[in-house]
C-alpha cells in the first residue's frame, strides 16, 4: 500500500502538475495490482482534493478491492482462452464432419481430391487431415494377383 498523506507536503509530489493544478490532487492511497506471477499491473489508486489519512481498515478494504481487480481480470483472460479454444475446437469438428462426408476419390487410382482440387494418395491425405496412420499389406483378394505381377506361382510365398 502507498499512501501520500499530502501531496503539497511530500517532496516527491509537491511539484506534480496533478498537484499544483487541476485536479489538485492533495491525498493518494494506492494498492498495487500485482498478477499471480507477481508481475506488476498497475494500482487501484484513491484520491482526493483534500488531505487525508486512510485507517487500517481502509488499507485492507482497498486491498480486497486491488485483489478483486485482479480477479476480474484473470477472469476475462481466461474467458479469452477459453473462446479461442472453442473456435478452435468448432473448427476442428467443422473439419471432422468434412472428413465424415463424401470425399471425391477417383475411381481407377483411388486418390483423393481436397477442397483446393489436388489429388493425393489415400494415406497421404488422411495422414495430413488427420491423426490416422497407415501400414500397408495386401488383402486375400488381391494376394494372387500381385503375386501374378511379380511373376511368381498362384500359390507360396512371397
Amino acid at each position: 500500500m502507498f499512501n501520500v498523506h499530502d501531496a503539497h507536503t511530500d517532496e516527491r509530489f509537491a511539484s506534480n502538475p496533478l498537484v499544483t493544478g487541476s485536479p489538485h490532487i492533495r491525498f493518494y492511497a494506492g494498492a498495487p495490482l500485482l498478477s499471480d506471477d507477481g508481475a506488476p499491473l498497475g494500482t487501484l489508486c484513491v484520491l482526493d482534493s483534500v488531505p487525508r489519512t486512510i485507517t487500517p481498515q481502509q488499507q485492507e478494504a482497498l486491498s480486497v478491492l486491488g485483489r478483486q481487480v485482479i480477479n476480474q481480470m484473470e477472469q476475462r483472460r481466461m474467458m479469452r482462452e477459453l473462446a479461442g479454444a472453442l473456435v478452435e475446437k468448432e473448427q476442428a469438428l467443422k473439419h471432422v464432419k468434412q472428413l465424415q462426408g463424401m470425399l471425391p476419390i477417383c475411381a481407377y487410382c483411388h486418390s483423393i481430391r481436397d477442397d483446393k482440387n489436388y489429388w493425393s494418395d489415400v494415406a497421404e491425405y488422411f495422414s495430413t487431415h488427420s491423426e490416422m496412420r497407415f501400414s500397408h499389406s495386401i488383402c486375400p483378394k488381391c494376394y494372387p494377383k500381385a503375386r501374378a505381377e511379380m511373376g511368381l506361382r498362384p500359390e507360396g510365398d512371397l
